[in-house]
């Protein structure tokens, strides 16, 4: 807890920030820092959809086959990078057009799922890459069927 400008701020952490907000007066407002500086003024939350598995630094970077596969209408994609960097989980149909960019942030090691809704998209065949710092590490193809 720690004071300034008449405010009154309170730690909160998790696994990606170390956040200060402030006291009932302004719910809303929030400074937190990790590998940069985020702020909010409309309360925002703690990250959303992307879940940190576990602490342990994994050996190399991984991207797993998504799961269920075949699905209808989400599917969970579950990866893991070996150093800090600037993640993209990418979502592509079968001419290549992005359609999805599921993680486009800074991530520290570990190993990390998110989820894919495809509900407006049609049955067929899509593709995902996991890219660190610009380097497309891996592609794996999966399948909605409706």
């Amino acid at each position: 807890m720690a004071t300034t400008g008449g405010r009154i701020w309170f730690r909160q952490s998790s696994p990606i920030f170390n956040a200060f907000t402030t006291d009932s007066k302004d719910t809303n407002l929030a400074w937190a820092g990790g590998s940069g500086i985020i702020h909010t003024t409309d309360g925002g939350g703690p990250p959303v959809g992307i879940i940190p598995i576990t602490n342990e630094i994994p050996y190399d970077y991984k991207l797993c086959q998504n799961y269920p596969n075949p699905f209808n209408p989400s599917t969970n994609i579950k990866y893991q990078i070996s150093k800090s960097g600037h993640v993209k989980l990418v979502v592509y149909d079968m001419q290549g057009k992005q359609l999805a960019e599921l993680v486009n942030q800074k991530q520290i090691a570990g190993t990390y799922e998110t989820d894919w809704d495809a509900t407006g998209y049609s049955t067929g065949v899509y593709f995902y890459s996991l890219i660190i710092d610009g380097k497309i590490i891996d592609t794996k193809k999966m399948i909605l069927i409706k």
